[in-house]
């Protein structure tokens, strides 16, 4: 990997307790806000974001730092924590709750923020409509970030958010068993573009509870940088383009399953660790994995064929 490309990110989590799992608010446990996050060293910040924490890591440029940085961060909130405060709490694994009433009485729970994200394949503002769900109801994500030199880069953002659409978001259908978050956040292409490259924001916190998932969207976005660079955009309007759309937004495993099928790509799981879509024709460089068994997608096995570039359009136009 080059060295000035790195991944990030800011996952969101909420607190509970360790006797009923009761989601308890960030407000008076956590320090730190949107505005004003609390440093806590080495790169390093924790915050409260509406009801839930929130923690920022370092930018890493390898997979070993990246892991760590994901559960050192966890570690950086909890150690935040004043011990009397801390006591019986512990991180929940939920990626959406309704909370109770008596814990939104105050100006930070009603605080959304107000920093718009974008859709990759509409090209446009994302809107978000709060009037169609529970007002108590409140999620978690665990956005990804990819860091590198927009200005020297031959990265394009817009396809790169697609490809990760392709190489997270739809294996993330599976993987994710919370559908509830997409009423709100988390649909298909959602982004934000940054200084120093994007922040997709389609998964959910999921991935930052096991280990198998941290190195799952490590793998996958390197997948996606790599495709994003080599290959043509994925079209909105091409049977690809509209199926991961529709597959994602939907939270539909076998349309998601098509999609893979259609991409010629494969979950594969070995040693605990999931990789997802390698092509057979670029196998040589992964054969550790010549033993791996697929993993079962809706009764059916999903593999490769041809190469991913040969579903991708002609045009470079996104």
């Amino acid at each position: 990997m080059s060295t000035y490309l790195t991944i990030g990110a800011d996952p969101e989590f909420f607190l509970e307790t360790t006797k009923k799992g009761t989601i308890v608010p960030s407000q008076g446990r956590v320090p730190g806000t949107k505005s004003e996050p609390y440093k806590v060293g080495g790169g390093f910040a924790v915050l409260r974001d509406n009801v839930a924490a929130e923690y920022n890591i370092p930018p890493a440029a390898t997979w070993i730092d990246f892991q760590n940085y994901i559960l050192n961060g966890q570690q950086a909130v909890m150690d935040s924590i004043h011990y009397s405060k801390r006591k019986n709490i512990r991180i929940s694994t939920k990626s959406s709750a309704l909370i109770n009433s008596k814990h939104l009485d105050n100006e930070e729970a009603l605080n959304f923020g107000c920093e718009p994200d974008f859709n990759a394949w509409s090209v446009s503002e994302n809107v978000i409509d709060r009037e169609s769900v529970d007002p108590r109801f409140r999620c978690a994500g665990g956005h990804v970030h990819v860091g590198y030199i927009p200005k020297y880069s031959d990265i394009n953002p817009l396809s790169l958010v697609r490809y990760m659409d392709l190489f997270l978001g739809i294996p993330a259908v599976f993987l994710d068993k919370d559908t509830d978050r997409r009423k709100l956040y988390g649909k298909a292409g959602s982004y934000r573009p940054t200084a120093y490259g994007i922040q997709y924001r389609t998964l959910s916190n999921f991935w930052i509870h096991a280990p198998k998932y941290v190195k799952f969207v490590w793998d996958s976005t390197i997948s996606a940088i790599k495709h994003a660079r080599q290959n043509e955009p994925i079209q909105p309007d091409s049977e690809l383009g509209y199926n991961i759309q529709e597959a994602i937004n939907k939270s539909d495993p076998e349309l998601a399953a098509e999609v893979l099928k259609l991409a010629n790509l494969t979950m594969v799981e070995k040693n605990g660790s999931i990789l997802v879509c390698y092509p057979r024709e670029a196998q040589d460089d992964f054969l550790s994995y010549r033993n791996t068994k697929s993993y079962e997608l809706t009764k059916q096995y999903v593999t490769w064929s041809t190469n991913i570039s040969q579903v991708a359009t002609a045009s470079t136009a996104v």
